[in-house]
């Protein structure tokens, strides 16, 4: 489950505290278009595995059926998923999910290939091996950092959780702006 995210004694999920501290703005959604954001963009949604624009339509109608067909493209939805994402931002699940997206331009391409071209073929195979290779080794990481933070104790230095949110937005909005020349 996110660390983002609460369950309150409504049994409604709601944003933790922090999150509104940073982005004040998120207070402003409903209910329901925080959770549509939440089910489309968070890294433990349950529809994690799709492609973006497949994740987006399938939270949406969970959510809102087949209303507001254009959620996404709604100003304030698109300022909330930046915020959203910038929350939870982890650069390695980021290389994740760019390298699980270049390893279905692979599958694609070899679709798309003849049969009879071999070599393609095995330098194709080559570059999935080596993309869910290095997805395996990030997943790897991710699991053993989880594992110690979850056994380490209250007494240890760590970063508190409002200043883990801080440095998650810095590095996003770092990792996003646009570069000037």
């Amino acid at each position: 489950m996110s660390y983002l995210i609460e369950i309150n004694v409504k049994g409604n999920i709601i944003l933790r505290p922090e999150c509104i501290k940073l982005w004040p703005e998120l207070a402003f959604l409903t209910p329901h278009e925080m959770l549509t954001v939440i089910k489309a963009y968070d890294y433990f949604s349950l529809y994690r595995q799709f492609p973006q624009d497949e994740r987006e339509r399938r939270a949406r109608i969970d959510v809102f059926k087949s209303e507001r067909a254009d959620f996404f493209k709604e100003p304030k939805i698109v300022k909330a998923v930046k915020m959203y994402r910038s929350l939870q931002y982890d650069s390695r699940r980021e290389q994740i999910i760019l390298y699980n997206r270049k390893l279905n331009q692979v599958v694609h391409s070899l679709e798309a290939i003849d049969d009879e071209d071999h070599k393609a073929t095995k330098e194709l195979l080559l570059t999935a091996k080596e993309i869910r290779k290095a997805v395996a080794e990030l997943e790897d990481e991710l699991n053993r950092e989880e594992e110690m933070n979850a056994a380490e104790t209250d007494d240890k230095l760590k970063l508190s959780f409002l200043e883990k949110l801080t440095s998650n937005k810095e590095r996003f909005l770092e990792v996003t702006k646009p570069r000037t020349k």
